[in-house]
């Protein structure tokens, strides 16, 4: 990033804190300017506002050229009275540009904004970035726009349909490079992507953020694309950022990749670091496509394809090829969109790994819930959908319980063999499982004595309150999920037991409860722990998924807390497979069941 740049960039963010002014009314219009003054329009602003997402989910950047040097200021805000703050903008560079990064935005909120600068005001709106954990997004792609502008406007009027029916859909648009015809040339850049007389692209560029590879036809000179895309680069042209639920790792073909390089390694890293469901990678040139335009990209076959494999990725986007393509290598989707503006070129027929094909101007719409998602790719001209498809990932469930203790909270005092109620909420973003009741006499630190493991999430268990006097009684509930996760809370503060002179006794559970084995996954041994109400016959078993017996122990047990450590052996004395299992506690007061996972 040149010094320039950097320093407006900064002055630009900090100056958040102290430009505000009263904002204007609002505006009906994109842009508002005297009658007949269209050509004076044209002198002021060169390249009309237009957005990027720099990677920072609290961010957004406007950018625009004017012709001449001269102050703009900019608004925005929640709604078109654009209160959320206003600042002057000057120009950074040699060639009147301005940029501006508002901060400080909230999650998946629409923002508007206005730049005003001569007298003359252009409009625009967003939706800001989702939240990092959210689990639904929808996102448009294409590329490859070059040569026909009136193609591409029209392109851009089914997207910019596509989002006004369905307002999820403004977020950005992943887009594959070649934006226009001689990348190397400001004239191609103002008349083909840029121009004022293109109405829905400029309407696109104003209300999507633009994240793009380079392209070919921009690598004949790239100052000119990372002029006017000033992306937050690692390198070269190459870079990621996590949007949601996706991490988009974008790659740059005309900076070695070759094996051994620094990009190459540089993706290796990216997507082994990244944890998001879905990934994704934007480049050019595609490895598996239609055939007919350009061969298919050996590079791309022989060492980003691995990596996609390695790492899980699901889709990687391509242009180049003016068609619609799908191909499916491995597990790995690749979706050739370059039917954005540029000739279009036939299909052939009978291409490896290639499952749908088209010659047609379109673009693609992403829409993912949680582990799902879902792409079609739409018919510009008519909205016809000619290709689908869905990819389904588990999402795994970091996410633990969130409990609390409800009584005692501290402060209570209960006497010695009294009986209470031990109570708590538990909930899960699916479901919890099981929960653990636990006691200290000896204040937070422990030790912890059971309760009553192993329990339904009713909310309350009645509890026998034990002998021993104390003032520092604590107790402690820990909820399970069904992926092991686990909560724990604790009372607030100390209950005194009160009534010294009944003597010391132990802690009598009055409930039964089968606790979840420990250590799960099991090795070696583990633990099975389960107490009964009351005295009397109880069989513990281990069981297989088909509901095969493999092991128990049956015997008269007295009322209390047990356990019993297991060695992985079977009936007949051998070890036991790997695999999962089940405890299961027999009772005349009724059963319970945990899972095991066994790893020898």
């Amino acid at each position: 990033m040149s010094w320039s740049r950097f320093a407006a960039r900064s002055h630009l963010i900090y100056g958040l804190a102290f430009a505000l002014v009263a904002p204007a009314g609002p505006l009906a219009a994109p842009v508002s300017r005297p009658e007949g003054a269209q050509s004076v329009l044209a002198d002021v602003m060169k390249k009309q506002p237009y957005l990027i997402y720099p990677g920072n989910p609290a961010q957004m950047e406007v950018l625009w050229q004017l012709s001449a040097t001269a102050t703009s200021t900019i608004e925005w805000g929640t709604d078109t009275n654009y209160a959320a703050g206003s600042t002057q903008n000057d120009e950074y560079g040699t060639d009147h540009q301005h940029i501006y990064t508002i901060g400080g935005l909230g999650p998946s909120t629409k923002y508007y904004y206005r730049v005003t600068t001569g007298g003359y005001a252009y409009t625009g709106s967003f939706v800001s970035a989702p939240a990092p954990d959210a689990q639904q997004l929808k996102l448009l792609a294409y590329g490859d726009t070059r040569t026909y502008p009136a193609t591409h406007d029209q392109v851009a009027a089914a997207m910019i349909a596509a989002f006004t029916a369905d307002p999820a859909y403004q977020t950005l648009a992943l887009f594959m490079g070649d934006f226009v015809g001689t990348g190397n040339n400001e004239t191609y850049w103002t008349n083909e992507f840029f121009s004022p007389t293109y109405t829905n692209i400029r309407a696109s560029l104003a209300n999507l953020p633009y994240e793009s590879c380079m392209g070919n036809h921009e690598n004949s000179s790239p100052v000119l694309f990372t002029k006017y895309f000033p992306y937050p680069w690692v390198g070269g042209r190459y870079w990621s950022f996590d949007y949601g639920p996706i991490h988009v790792t974008v790659v740059d073909q005309y900076t070695s990749y070759a094996a051994g390089s620094v990009q190459l390694q540089w993706i290796a890293n990216d997507l082994a670091a990244s944890t998001k469901t879905w990934k994704i990678v934007v480049l050019h040139e595609p490895g598996w496509s239609s055939g007919r335009g350009h061969a298919n990209n050996t590079s791309v076959q022989t060492l980003i394809e691995p990596l996609c494999e390695q790492h899980g990725v699901s889709i990687v986007f391509a242009g180049h090829n003016h068609n619609y393509c799908r191909a499916v290598v491995n597990g790995v989707t690749h979706i050739t969109t370059g039917g954005g503006g540029a000739p279009l070129e036939a299909p052939l027929a009978g291409q490896p790994n290639v499952v749908a094909s088209a010659m047609l101007n379109h673009f693609c719409k992403l829409a993912i819930d949680a582990g799902v998602l879902r792409m079609e790719a739409v018919n510009s001209a008519n909205g016809a959908v000619i290709d689908s498809f869905t990819l389904v990932r588990t999402v795994p469930d970091v996410t633990p319980p969130v409990v609390t203790v409800t009584s005692p909270v501290g402060g209570e005092s209960w006497a010695q063999g009294s009986s209470h109620d031990i109570t708590w909420t538990a909930s899960d973003n699916v479901a919890v499982d099981s929960v653990n009741v636990d006691c200290s006499l000896a204040g937070a630190g422990g030790p912890w004595q059971p309760v009553a493991h192993g329990l339904a999430n009713t909310g309350a268990l009645p509890w026998m309150v034990p002998s021993q006097p104390t003032d520092s009684a604590r107790v402690r509930v820990t909820a399970y999920d069904h992926a092991l996760n686990a909560a724990s809370d604790v009372s607030d503060g100390p209950f005194r037991i009160v009534d010294p002179n009944t003597g010391v006794g132990d802690i009598e559970p009055a409930v039964l409860g089968l606790a979840r084995p420990a250590p799960n996954p099991g090795t070696g041994t583990t633990l099975l722990r389960f107490s009964l109400p009351r005295a009397g016959g109880a069989r513990l078993e281990i069981l297989d998924l088909s509901g095969r017996r493999r092991w128990h122990t049956e015997a008269e047990w007295a009322a209390g807390p047990h356990e019993w450590r297991w060695d992985g052996r079977g009936e007949r004395g051998g070890r036991v497979a790997a695999g999962l299992y089940f405890v299961r506690l027999l009772t005349p007061w009724g059963d319970r069941m945990e899972r095991l996972v066994w790893l020898e």
